[in-house]
This record gives structure tokens, sequence and C-alpha cells, in this order.
């Protein structure tokens, strides 16, 4: 269980490295769903294509207690913390950032735990009944880091063009419930 946790926050921490502005892009605009209020973070599931080895790992995190409240003035609160090898209650409560929500888009900041970094992670939503689905895939790796690019240190550019070129798939969903 403990190499699938370090699967999804790589996925996780992967696209939160790359994503650091907003890029509008009109096409196949979900509609906007009603966001503002407490969810319950119950679900995660990646998969991903690298070297031609092709990985699909679902999570159950609904026994971690894990949630996300967002607020109508762009605020949000959770207990989950991101971080290198983890995706865990945070150890020092809940922490408090901010989003942006718009045609079908939610871009979560967040300080990622290990990097000690501001980063923006894009999702497209959709819902069901009592859920939220959130969804990001490797085109959004790729235009954020491409808006990005000129903002990394040579360092960080490396790595993030190495990391993506390893990816030949990669789409990632968390799903909520109220």
């Amino acid at each position: 269980m403990k190499k699938r946790f370090l699967q999804l926050t790589l996925v996780i921490l992967t696209a939160a490295v790359f994503v650091s502005c907003n890029k509008d892009n009109n096409e196949d605009i979900e509609p906007q769903v009603e966001i503002t209020g407490k969810w319950n973070i119950t679900s995660a599931e990646s998969n991903f294509e690298s070297q031609g080895d092709n990985t699909n790992s679902t999570f159950d995190l609904a026994k971690d207690n894990l949630f996300i409240e967002f607020n109508s003035d762009g605020t949000y609160t959770s207990n989950a913390e991101f971080g290198i090898g983890e995706l865990a209650l945070n150890p020092n409560g809940t922490v408090s950032n901010t989003y942006t929500y718009n045609n079908g888009r939610l871009d979560l900041k967040l300080i990622e735990s290990s990097l000690k970094k501001e980063v923006i992670l894009y999702f497209h939503t959709s819902s069901g009944s009592n859920s939220l689905i959130l969804n990001s895939d490797i085109n959004d790796l790729l235009d954020a880091y491409n808006d990005q690019e000129s903002s990394f240190d040579f360092l960080t550019s490396t790595i993030i063009e190495a990391t993506i070129k390893t990816y030949a798939k990669l789409d990632f969903m968390v799903t909520l419930t109220k």
C-alpha cells in the first residue's frame, strides 16, 4: 500500500511542479459545478504509461478522513498533505490557501510540503450524485510547463523535461463526496 501511495504522490507531485499558471482553453468545457462546501476525499485513480509500462492504480482514501472545504470567497481549507512519498493527514492540522474556479476548471493553489514551493494544480471538474470528480492529464502538464518554462531555474527545467518525456500517457482522477 505504501508503494501505491508513493506512485500516487509522484503523479501528484509531477502535476504540482509543472503547473503554476492559468491558460485559457475553451475546448470541451464542462458545465460549472457547484463546489462550495465541505468534501471528503474518498478515492484517487492514476493511469500512466512510462517506457512501455502501463500502470493503473486505485486508492481508497475514505478511511483516511481527508477533506477539502471550498469557501465562496475563493479560499479553501484541507487536512490533506501532499509531499514526496506521501498523501496523508497533515500532522500540523489543517492548511488554507486559495483556488479559482471558472468554466469547469479548478486551479488549486497549495504549498508542496517537501519542496516548500507554492504550486497550482489544474483540474477539470465533473459531478455525480453528491460527488465531485477532479481530473488532470498529460496535456494539462504539458500546457503548464510550456507556459511556465521561463520561470523555472535550469535544474528544475531539466528535471521537469525529463519527467514529462518519460510519460506517454498520464491521467489522474480524485473523487470527492459530500
